[in-house]
């Protein structure tokens, strides 16, 4: 996949190459064919939900789309043809219908197109200047073959904890998608228990939060009520997982989220 993946950057740019049997990109102006604007669709089911991405992670999607031979598009295996990018303004070309641009998050560089076709439109347009951040929601529906994501709609950036918070996003959304979900915890003689969500309850109280070292695996053990075995068991997961960590020896553990 890491070889697939650098075909779609040259340097750190989002430049997919032109693949052999890949047809080239429709142009749209010479033909005089009609595009869709994309303010029109603004109301279609298919645009419900903008998940939140680094140029990388889009890039990495795509990769592995390829390599598997699938057609749809997903992000850590959630289906979507919507993305939302946020970063600098590079290499703006406008033209009499669209205006081409470049985007630069510090992950990659991804290029963009933005119809334009009424007023709304001309509207997002005038925003894309060179070395303005903006906020981008794209529709990456089609990348491949024409070399290109779609901006629907293009906001500037007027306050820069926009791009932290953006980053921030990023990161919650691809933990909450990759992550695995807990399940019961199987005890000794057969009977099920809830191990996990016990032992991060004790965990996550505010008298073990305010620890700095955190808490020992036999208090954790005695707090719970389960065997000592069983709790190494479940805090190795949890930390595997990014839940917990080890402080100072390998029998003081901390939580590294609070709820």
């Amino acid at each position: 996949m890491a070889a697939a993946a650098a075909s779609y950057f040259s340097g750190t740019a989002f430049m997919p190459s032109q693949r052999p049997g890949t047809a080239a990109a429709h142009d749209y102006a010479a033909s005089g064919a009609a595009t869709p604007s994309p303010s029109k669709s603004r109301n279609n089911p298919r645009y419900s939900g903008c998940v939140p991405a680094t140029v990388r992670h889009i890039s990495r999607s795509l990769a592995a789309a390829d390599a598997g031979g699938d057609a749809a598009f997903s992000i850590d295996f959630f289906k979507t043809s919507n993305v939302r990018v946020l970063g600098k303004v590079e290499t703006v070309v406008s033209g009499e219908t669209d205006v081409s641009f470049t985007l630069d998050d510090g992950t990659g560089k991804i290029p963009l197109v933005r119809w334009i076709a009424d007023d709304a439109d001309a509207r997002d347009a005038a925003y894309v200047k060179a070395g303005v951040y903006v906020r981008v929601h794209v529709d990456i529906t089609g990348f491949q073959a024409n070399q290109q994501g779609f901006a629907r709609s293009i906001r500037p950036i007027t306050n820069f904890n926009e791009v932290v918070l953006h980053f921030i996003e990023c990161i919650h959304v691809h933990i909450e998608n990759t992550q695995p979900k807990f399940s019961a915890y199987s005890g000794t003689g057969g009977q099920q228990h809830d191990l996990q969500s016990k032992v991060l309850k004790v965990l996550q109280a505010p008298d073990i939060i305010s620890l700095e070292n955190g808490i020992h695996i036999d208090e954790l053990a005695g707090r719970t009520g389960a065997p000592r075995t069983n709790i190494m068991a479940v805090i190795n997961l949890l930390a595997d997982s990014g839940f917990v960590c080890w402080t100072i020896d390998d029998f003081h553990v901390k939580c590294v989220c609070n709820g």
